[in-house]
């Protein structure tokens, strides 16, 4: 008899693989090991973990958000590693877009001193 999940308790364990005629099992059900997989753990950004806290708005173009995630970090010298607190900027999606992908100079954002 299949033996039951370990985490639920009510579902079968789901088949691992046979060797040699023996049937070896998973510890969880189909049903938990999606959900497992499917629930991966929120990681805080470095540049949080730094001390560095998004402004209210865009410091290229002083956009003001009217929503949350209208807003992003950019780092001037395009180093996602580097997340020292004068290499970061808050930006618009939009500024972000354009000093990212356009290749454009960075002007005004300049490393603060």
């Amino acid at each position: 008899m299949r033996p039951l999940c370990n985490q639920c308790k009510t579902n079968l364990k789901a088949v691992n693989y046979h060797l040699n005629g023996k049937v070896y099992y998973r510890k969880l059900c189909e049903a938990c090991r999606r959900k497992k997989i499917n629930k991966k753990p929120a990681t805080t950004p470095r540049w949080y973990l730094a001390g560095y806290r998004l402004k209210k708005l865009c410091e290229k173009c002083e956009f003001e958000p009217t929503t949350q995630g209208q807003l992003v970090v950019f780092h001037i010298d395009k180093n996602q590693e580097s997340v020292n607190i004068k290499n970061l900027k808050t930006v618009c999606l939009n500024c972000n877009y354009e000093l990212s992908i356009t290749g454009w100079l960075h002007g005004d954002l300049l490393e603060d001193h």
